[in-house]
């Protein structure tokens, strides 16, 4: 019922007028609390009225999944709302909600926006959806939120130009978003439903060509390869695939997502295994240390 109620949400999202109440927002991110992305996302949000509190890692935590910092941490105020934690994605959001939130619960905690998609089996890796796992962990709803990176602009002087042009657009649907499921939570419902995330990719692309928005699950490729080059002593360089592996899951995000459209996945951050794999489980019953 869930997942036709957002299937609803997001086959309306980019035609429908938004007006709702602000909202209490702690926003984070793995690539910085000053990259461009989450400061291009806090503009929008901010501009739609809601109050937003960042707090993010003070340096770049990319591919740092859910993981948490062992010891103590560091916090300091940057300026007024925005918070610099020493520590990973995840950090940052308990620090959020169990310090300098915690008298002051947000409705929901945005993650991004992220340079670079965070689509398939490489949303098991990011930091971005990293963060909103361990918010829903927490119980506080959360959306993971990325912008996709154009390969061929890597080796550019511009840093990924056609992300950074979208970086704005991407913040106002986000904020459209957020309303849409802030009006349509009924009196006593919640933004989503207990210990869920959205997982947001919006392709570098102009405005007029994005062709939509689909709900989409998870793919189970990877932009990320498992191939090393030897640069000199014992060093070691990743070598990205010249070719995308075949997709082994019928309407993933990442086929929409090529094709132009903004995707939105629905996760719970619960990795039990599937039936199939649970059926393991008679296999090893009898097995004796």
């Amino acid at each position: 019922m869930a997942r036709l109620s957002l299937l609803i949400l997001v086959t309306t999202l980019l035609s429908c007028p938004v007006s709702a109440k602000p909202l209490t927002i702690l926003l984070t991110n793995d690539d910085g609390y000053d990259a461009p992305g989450i400061m291009a996302m806090r503009t929008a949000l901010l501009a739609h009225g809601h109050k937003v509190t960042v707090v993010a890692p003070e340096l770049n935590q990319s591919g740092s999944s859910v993981s948490i910092s062992a010891g103590n941490l560091s916090f300091v105020e940057k300026k007024p709302g925005i918070w610099a934690v020493g520590g990973k994605p995840a950090d940052a959001v308990r620090i959020g909600l169990g310090f300098l939130l915690k008298d002051n619960k947000p409705d929901l905690v945005v993650s991004g926006a992220n340079l670079g998609q965070n689509l398939g089996a490489d949303a098991n890796i990011s930091g971005t959806v990293g963060a909103a796992i361990m918010a829903i962990h927490l119980g506080v709803p959360a959306i993971a939120v990325s912008a996709g990176i154009r390969f061929n602009e890597m080796a550019d002087k511009s840093q990924f130009a056609s992300t950074l042009a979208v970086f704005p657009d991407e913040g106002e649907f986000t904020a459209k978003l957020i309303e849409h499921l802030d009006q349509t939570k009924g009196k006593k419902g919640s933004l989503l439903p207990a210990r869920t995330l959205l997982n947001v990719n919006y392709p570098a692309v102009s405005g007029y060509q994005i062709k939509g928005v689909k709900l989409a699950p998870l793919g189970n490729r990877s932009i990320l390869g498992s191939t090393y080059a030897k640069t000199s002593g014992n060093k070691l360089k990743a070598v990205r695939p010249t070719s995308a592996p075949a997709e082994g899951v019928k309407s993933a995000d990442s086929i929409w997502f090529k094709q132009g459209y903004i995707t939105i996945s629905v996760l719970d951050g619960d990795w039990t295994a599937g039936l199939a794999t649970r059926n393991m489980g008679k296999r090893l019953r009898k097995l004796k240390p």
